[in-house]
């Protein structure tokens, strides 16, 4: 396996993800703590909802973006991929005027 610091596998910064999100969550829970009370959801401003609102607002929300994206491309004409080489070679672009001799 190819492990260097400019090339990464999915898998391990996946993991790596997982990691930090659960150390945040530890660090929280911890300073909550720190105050004497007992931890709970209410703390953090988690509250309990209906399994079937939760769907909805779910259902809402995708079609919502589908129908966003559709307008979104119709306007700006975007084709598929094009979005992705046009910022790769912004990136490039950069990437060559930052590394310039002065």
């Amino acid at each position: 396996m190819n492990v260097s610091s400019s090339h990464l596998p999915p898998g391990l910064t996946i993991a790596d993800t997982a990691v930090q999100d659960a150390g945040f969550v530890a660090v929280a829970l911890y300073f909550a703590q720190l105050g004497g009370r007992k931890v709970d959801a209410a703390m953090f401003g988690l509250r309990p909802t209906r399994v079937g609102r939760a769907v909805w607002l779910v259902v809402v929300l995708i079609v919502g973006f589908v129908v966003f994206s559709v307008i979104w491309t119709s306007v700006f004409h975007a084709e598929q991929g094009e979005a992705a080489s046009n910022s790769s070679a912004r990136m490039k672009r950069r990437r060559c005027w930052c590394s310039a001799p002065r």
